[in-house]
């Protein structure tokens, strides 16, 4: 069952407890008890009236004398003399006594009970509103969430912590792995969330999961080469009409360049859409950037399918960034420039160690816009960052006029920053600069 669900159900049942434990307590009451709460004094009048009853016996029996009854006739009548005035005073200062209560008519007690079976799942469900967080009741605020970039970074580090709590308590929670992994995605974590997807994935296979996995598996890595490729293409296979796998593999075709290939996959994908989908414009547009970069006779051929259209076309050899594909446009935009090692760092690293290169914007979103790798034997470097070299048709160096390059040495390939890597930070860069020289001296700033 839905927590939220359940949690108002056992709201409501407490309620109904309450209330039918109020009314059964009212209806016991007995009557003569009400009434002489309800009226003190006339309980003592009476109580009063049989003490003067036996003393008259008794001074009729001779059992006390007349001076006696007399002194105790007296002491009687000015024991209820006070009690009636300090009963008046404390009725003057709480007018609206508890036993008033229970002075309640038969019909007043089942409306009192009635009032309080409505009245505590209205105020809770009230003070939650106040005081707490009422869009944690609105599955479709559940299942929309913030954006990635709106959340403070404090938060997602306490979901993490939480999260991470709730799945050492329930392994089995397919939701809360996959939750778990957006998480991280959310705080660039990219090999924790892979991690993450991949427990999901052990647990219930699930294609959209897959694919996922896949583009955090990319961006983790600076590229889709080896197994982001396998995934996309197994999915494929049994589903060639698999949507996000679609998407997927035509901002990996993008990223390397292969521009044909990419508006066949996306085009497969926007045949599937709906024509109001939110994402269509957005399609829409990264396949126009796409068919911008092809000649006109590249143009048509994609349009007619002549591209692969069965599954993901395979990578191929990885290439260098400053050697274009023959028949590609060259980028409009680029930098250039060399990455080299401190000799005194050559005793610190190993030739097969990876060097990623890449170009962030200044402010916002760490999200490469292009991105290069190289190893540590082939220091120095000469890179080339263009849009052939970015991450997807959303994320790239166009429209950018200054960015921060990085040059960072990672011994386990991961594209993810740990501390102490090797590294260079230089900003900023203008677009379109050329000879920049990126010096690694050291650990990351």
């Amino acid at each position: 069952m839905n927590p939220v669900v359940l949690f108002l159900v056992c709201a409501l049942a407490l309620s109904v407890a309450v209330a039918a434990v109020w009314w059964w307590v009212l209806r016991r009451a007995p009557v003569s008890q009400d009434l002489a709460e309800s009226n003190p004094v006339g309980s003592n009048v009476t109580v009063y009236r049989e003490q003067l009853a036996e003393l008259e016996r008794e001074r009729q029996q001779g059992t006390v004398s007349e001076q006696e009854y007399l002194v105790s006739r007296d002491e009687l009548s000015r024991r209820l003399l006070e009690d009636a005035q300090a009963e008046s005073q404390a009725q003057q200062a709480s007018p609206a006594s508890p036993s008033a209560v229970h002075a309640l008519p038969a019909r007043g007690r089942r409306w009192l009970a009635i009032g309080l079976l409505f009245y505590m799942p209205l105020a809770g469900l009230g003070l939650y509103g106040w005081l707490g967080q009422p869009l944690a009741l609105d599955p479709v605020a559940l299942t929309q969430g913030e954006p990635d970039h709106a959340v403070d970074p404090a938060k997602l580090a306490d979901m993490v912590s939480k999260l991470e709590q709730r799945l050492r308590d329930e392994p089995q929670q397919v939701e809360g792995w996959i939750m778990l992994a957006r998480v991280q995605r959310a705080r660039e974590r990219f090999e924790e969330s892979a991690q993450a997807y991949a427990r999901a994935l052990s647990l219930s296979a699930n294609d959209d999961v897959a694919i996922e996995r896949a583009e955090v598996l990319a961006r983790g890595r600076g590229g889709f080469e080896g197994e982001p490729w396998q995934i996309i293409e197994r999915v494929l296979k049994a589903d060639p009409d698999q949507t996000n796998a679609r998407l997927l593999a035509g901002s990996a075709a993008f990223s390397e360049g292969r521009y044909a290939v990419a508006l066949t996959h996306w085009r497969h994908a926007l045949s599937r859409l709906a024509p109001n989908a939110p994402d269509r414009a957005e399609l829409e547009e990264a396949i126009a950037q796409a068919e911008a970069k092809l000649p006109s006779a590249q143009r048509s051929g994609a349009a007619t399918g002549n591209a692969p259209a069965g599954g993901a076309a395979a990578p191929g050899a990885s290439r260098s960034a400053s050697a274009p594909r023959s028949g590609d446009q060259q980028p409009s935009v680029r930098i250039t420039g060399q990455v080299m090692l401190a000799p005194g760092l050559a005793s610190r690293v190993s030739p097969d160690d990876t060097v990623f290169i890449y170009a962030t914007p200044t402010q916002g979103s760490r999200m490469p816009l292009a991105v290069v790798r190289t190893t540590v034997a082939k220091l120095p470097f000469n890179f080339v960052l263009d849009e052939s070299s970015a991450m997807g048709p959303q994320a790239t160096l166009a429209g950018q006029t200054q960015v921060t390059l990085r040059a960072r040495i990672s011994s386990t390939g991961e594209a993810m920053p740990k501390p102490g890597d090797l590294g260079v930070v230089k900003t900023p860069v203008s677009v379109g600069a050329s000879g920049v020289s990126l010096k690694i001296e050291g650990p990351m700033p």
